[in-house]
C-alpha cells in the first residue's frame, strides 16, 4: 500500500505540471487524442485499498497555475507498533498536507508548519501519461465516442502511466471524455497480495487561483 500511495502523489506533482502546459482543446478528436493532449488546472484522485477486511481511503486535490500547482492531500495508514504504543487509540491514522510547487521548487505543509524548499523527486520515478491502443486489451469506445473501456497488463499500465501496482493478472481502465477535454479516468486491479484498488480521477480545466502565500511568507522571514 504504502508504495502505491507514494506512486500516485509523486506522480500528480508532476502529471499537474505536464497537464498544465498543454494548449486548450476547442474542437472534437477521437478519444486517445482528447486524452493524451487535454488541459487540467484542477485534477482530483481518490484511491481505495482494501485488505484483510480493512478499507483504507486516500484523496489527492491538484490545483494548477502555469507552471505551478497546489496539492492538498489526505490519506490513511496503518500506525507502526512504536507510534500505537506512544499514542494509544485506533491503529490506522490519517494524515494530510499540502504540497507546493513554486518557481521550480517544491515545499511541504503538514501540522509541524512549511518544510525548506527540495527540488528533485524519487529517483526511479517515471512519470508519464500517454494513452495507446495497442497496449490495450480489447479496448471497446462507446458508440458517441465519449467513453472507452478496456483492461491492461500491469507492463503496460506501467508503460503507459508510469504506475507499478504489482498487480495479479489484468487491471481495468476506464476513460471518459465530454468530447473535448477529458473527464475521468480510472484504473482498478487486484494486487498481488489480494488487495483491491482503485484509483478514480477527475480532470477539470478552469481558470484558478492559487494562494502560495505560506511558502512565500516563509521565504520572507
Amino acid at each position: 500500500m504504502k508504495k502505491a500511495l507514494g506512486s500516485v502523489l509523486l506522480l500528480i506533482l508532476v502529471l499537474a505540471s505536464i497537464l498544465a502546459l498543454v494548449g486548450c482543446q476547442t474542437e472534437q478528436n477521437d478519444i486517445y487524442t482528447i486524452a493524451n493532449s487535454s488541459p487540467a488546472t484542477h485534477i482530483t484522485t481518490e484511491v481505495e485499498y482494501v485488505y484483510d477486511g480493512e478499507v483504507f481511503s486516500c484523496w489527492y486535490d491538484i490545483l494548477v497555475d502555469g507552471d505551478d500547482a497546489i496539492v492538498d492531500y489526505r490519506y490513511q495508514k496503518y500506525r507502526t507498533l512504536d507510534e500505537g504504543v506512544e499514542t494509544g487509540g485506533a491503529y490506522i491514522e490519517e494524515q494530510s498536507g499540502v504540497i507546493y510547487y513554486y518557481d521550480g521548487v517544491y515545499h511541504t505543509k503538514t501540522e509541524e508548519g512549511v518544510s525548506d524548499s527540495w527540488v528533485s523527486a524519487a529517483a526511479d520515478a517515471d512519470f508519464k501519461f500517454i494513452l495507446v491502443e495497442s497496449l490495450l486489451i480489447s479496448p471497446k469506445v462507446s458508440t458517441d465516442g465519449t467513453k472507452l473501456t478496456a483492461t491492461m497488463t500491469p507492463e503496460n499500465c506501467e508503460t503507459m502511466f508510469g504506475f507499478d501496482f504489482d498487480a495479479e493478472g489484468e487491471l481495468t481502465l476506464e476513460v471518459v471524455t465530454n468530447g473535448v477535454n477529458l473527464e475521468d479516468v480510472n484504473i482498478s486491479c487486484t494486487t498481488t497480495n489480494g488487495a483491491k484498488l482503485k484509483f478514480l480521477t477527475t480532470y477539470a480545466a478552469r481558470t484558478e487561483e492559487l494562494d502560495f502565500s505560506p511558502i512565500i511568507n516563509k521565504a520572507e522571514e
